[in-house]
């Protein structure tokens, strides 16, 4: 018998949507809630509460005729990254054989397929007014159209395995978006990754590093410089093995982004990278005696490690807006969790914590 998927279980829509085959994923879009542009050249969905997200899939699909140029998964990691989190969809339904709409109008070939000359100027002219006009709809903007505030599209890739490049992460050389954005997408994974065990190298504007035309969303034609464009490339490996780590972590990402408002102001001011290291994790309350202060964090090596810190330094613990400084020691191998940081049971009562509630301590580089 076929086991009925949970809408509520976040792993079941996962696994569910992640092993669909790109044709029958694309089949699936308008009872995904999709909507199309009038030459369905792309199917998008807004972003929720006006999330300053959204994620886009641009070579998902392959051609009936002309196979072998989608980057498999991506569309679907796209999905599953704005459905958990709330944030808005952009998925091309043409396959970059026929038309790329991660190239300009005058591209003639990709990979080693010839563009049609006709569909590629008006798919892209398509992109640029639909995707505008998506997110127009739903954030403040100027009377020349350009954007007030600043919002955040991710553009997921794939690439085949390389060495020593699991995850390429692009900023165009600061032509998509700022570079202080890109880091912190780039930080952002690193972390995540290492919390659930995956050890995979994250590299900036290494190789892949952005499409040359989305660049042009980023001009007062468009949408005007608020707009932070970055395009993140996912090896082959992690696409067939772990698709569905990279949904989670990039809506993990998405949400921290939107909600966070002392994440966005140091990303904007640059600080993210050059001041702060972070390390993502669960609260794990611990029973101490009441001799012990409380004001400490327990961390293992691996945790210590990342954040390049040694028992006894301080480090400041992030919950919501509040910012608690606190001293590191060493966390007792029955304490440690997989993705878990260790508090004292005092302090989380102090500070409104709860056990498995989302926290992140983050180290100051530079005092």
């Amino acid at each position: 018998m076929r086991r009925r998927i949970s809408r509520h279980s976040k792993l079941d829509l996962c696994q569910y949507i992640i092993w669909k085959k790109g044709d029958t994923f694309a089949s699936m879009l308008k009872d995904l809630g999709f909507e199309y542009d009038s030459h369905k050249y792309l199917a998008y969905k807004k972003s929720k509460d006006r999330m300053p997200v959204f994620f886009e899939s641009l070579h998902g699909f392959n051609d009936v005729e002309r196979q072998g140029a989608a980057e498999p998964k991506t569309a679907q990691i796209a999905y599953l990254a704005s459905e958990l989190s709330g944030a808005g969809t952009i998925i091309a339904l043409m396959s970059r054989s026929v038309c790329d709409l991660n190239r300009g109008e005058r591209a003639r070939k990709t990979l080693s397929f010839n563009l049609d000359r006709n569909l590629q100027k008006e798919g892209t002219h398509q992109y640029f007014n639909t995707v505008t006009d998506l997110i127009r709809v739903s954030r403040e903007i100027h009377g020349n159209g350009n954007l007030k505030h600043d919002l955040l599209i991710i553009s997921v890739h794939g690439m085949k395995n390389r060495k020593r490049r699991d995850i390429d992460v692009g900023s165009g050389g600061g032509r998509l978006c700022k570079k202080s954005v890109a880091e912190w997408v780039a930080v952002q994974l690193r972390s995540r990754l290492s919390v659930r065990g995956l050890d995979y190298k994250v590299n900036l504007d290494m190789g892949f590093s952005g499409g040359s035309h989305p660049k042009l969303l980023r001009t007062n034609e468009y949408l005007g410089e608020k707009l932070q464009y970055v395009q993140i490339e996912l090896s082959r490996t992690i696409r067939k093995w772990n698709a569905v780590d990279m949904a989670l972590i990039l809506a993990e990402i998405a949400k921290d982004y939107s909600k966070n408002k002392w994440t966005r102001d140091s990303i904007y001011n640059g600080n993210v990278v050059s001041r702060h290291r972070l390390l993502d994790g669960s609260a794990k309350g611990i029973d101490l005696p009441d001799i012990d202060p409380y004001d400490r964090v327990y961390l293992d090596r691996s945790q210590r490690l990342y954040l390049n810190i040694q028992k006894g330094q301080s480090v400041d613990l992030i919950v919501g807006e509040k910012k608690i400084k606190l001293e590191v020691h060493q966390a007792r191998y029955f304490q440690i969790g997989d993705g878990k940081i260790v508090l004292d049971r005092r302090l989380m009562h102090k500070i409104g914590v709860h056990d498995g509630q989302k926290v992140k301590i983050v180290k100051h580089l530079i005092n």
